[in-house]
């Protein structure tokens, strides 16, 4: 009897384990190859598949999109974004989108493929700069990330979207990152700030020269969230960086949330009685209404503490009345996993004298 369950035990086992591997020949077989071509050619239709109803082979056609700011060259970019228009009608939009930039990364799954990408850029291509760099590779990632704008409306909703071929799913994400009257185009890149291992999104727009808008998204639980927004020049990030005069000539920055608190002496610094007579009395006391400025965050960057860590650092700048620029605070946020958020960090001050 010992014997008879013995050998039904061992049976069953062979049986299950058989199960198991024909699962994992089924999903082997079953996954999706992504092959992506990057054309410079106008005249060629862009094609974004629904993930849906993706077969075993899916062929993705974009278009390369050159840095047309730096070269000038604005009527080629008008030109080039308006070959951009794509059908995403499976996602609900009404008219066809005009894909303003695209990534592709492993965002939701860490189970990622490889995605083939072929360039198509003819020989003498006027902007020729990145080139050299750009060639045939298998790329670690599962999704196809855009910004698209509906290429008919002129308003300021534009949208985020992932497409993730290997789990069959779309995900439409709204943001208004980019205005139609602004003459810069969205930027997108994909870091990993959480440290979970999957690369979170990052969109960012220049204002100007120096200030940039800024959003970064993050997946988990099956669904996207905002860990950083700076839109309309505002941190959410806790209290704003304060800073003040106070008596006897002196300049105070302070920070609670990480218990910053910097006090430092203009005449010390180089300053004069004489240079600081319109915001301090002779007494050394401090004018009525008169203070510091510290203006909106500018140059805003993404920094590699290692090739696991990045942080965002931006700087403001402080000055005294119209021209008196006093100094330059670099702030750094990284992702606090209690908050769910990207915080302040470390604050550095580079002062001028």
């Amino acid at each position: 009897m010992k014997k008879f369950i013995a050998f039904f035990l061992i049976m069953f086992l062979c049986l299950l384990n058989g199960c198991d591997k024909k699962e994992e020949e089924n999903a082997t077989n079953s996954a999706i190859n992504v092959n992506m071509q990057i054309t410079a050619d106008y005249s060629k239709e862009l094609v974004v598949p629904d993930p849906e109803s993706s077969e075993e082979e899916v062929s993705v056609v974009m278009r390369y999109i050159p840095d047309f700011e730096k070269y000038e060259a604005y009527e080629d970019m008008d030109k080039c974004y308006k070959s951009c228009e794509v059908d995403l009608s499976y996602l609900g939009f009404d008219n066809k989108m005009t894909i303003l930039a695209f990534q592709i990364g492993a965002v939701t799954s860490h189970t990622s493929k490889y995605i083939h990408i072929a360039y198509d850029i003819p020989n003498g291509y006027l902007y020729d700069e990145e080139l050299p760099v750009l060639i045939n590779r298998d790329v670690y990632a599962n999704c196809l990330v855009l910004v698209v704008k509906d290429s008919l409306k002129e308003d300021e909703d534009n949208y985020i979207i992932v497409l993730d071929y290997d789990k069959k799913k779309s995900y439409v994400i709204k943001t208004s990152i980019w205005n139609p009257m602004d003459e810069h185009m969205p930027s997108l890149q994909l870091f990993d700030f959480t440290g979970d291992g999957l690369q979170d999104i990052v969109i960012s727009n220049s204002l100007n020269e120096c200030y940039v808008n800024m959003q970064i998204f993050t997946f988990s639980e099956n669904k996207f969230r905002n860990i950083y927004s700076n839109l309309g020049g505002e941190e959410k990030t806790g209290d704003k960086i304060s800073g003040q005069l106070t008596d006897n000539y002196k300049i105070v920055f302070e920070y609670k949330p990480i218990g910053l608190k910097k006090e430092k002496s203009l005449l010390k610094l180089g300053y004069s009685k004489k240079q600081l007579r319109y915001s301090y009395n002779k007494e050394g006391k401090v004018k009525k209404g008169r203070d510091i400025q510290i203006d909106l965050a500018q140059d805003m960057k993404i920094c590699d503490q290692n090739e696991y860590d990045h942080v965002i650092r931006y700087s403001h700048s402080v000055t005294l009345g119209k021209y008196n620029h006093i100094c330059e605070i670099y702030v750094y946020l990284k992702y606090n996993t209690k908050e769910d958020r990207m915080d302040i960090y470390k604050i550095d001050m580079k002062w001028d004298k």
